[in-house]
């Protein structure tokens, strides 16, 4: 289904975070580290295969909305403070590497 939000995260940023937590220590806890915007997979996807030129994928709608969460990263900022780089899945940027 397309019509779900998206946990997802920039390598930059969870590089940026990871290494943020291992200079200042880590605490006794357990973070997520993800955007702080969810928009719906198939956005993501789409924006996705426009930007390479791909065909879209075609997403079929269950009769029954499938389970979902929604990620919080509340607790990392409140440990942390990053300045996301990324915070919206739909302005990730991709580049394929040669073969």
């Amino acid at each position: 289904t397309g019509s779900i939000p998206v946990n997802y995260i920039h390598p930059d940023d969870a590089a940026q975070i990871m290494a943020q937590i291992i200079r200042r220590g880590v605490p006794n806890e357990i973070f997520n580290i993800v955007a702080p915007l969810h928009p719906m997979r198939s956005e993501v996807y789409d924006s996705t295969c426009k930007q390479f030129n791909w065909e879209g994928p075609t997403y079929s709608e269950p009769e029954t909305t499938p389970g979902f969460k929604i990620i919080s990263g509340e607790k990392l900022k409140s440990f942390y403070d990053h300045d996301f780089k990324y915070p919206d899945p739909l302005k990730f940027y991709y580049q394929l590497d040669p073969l």
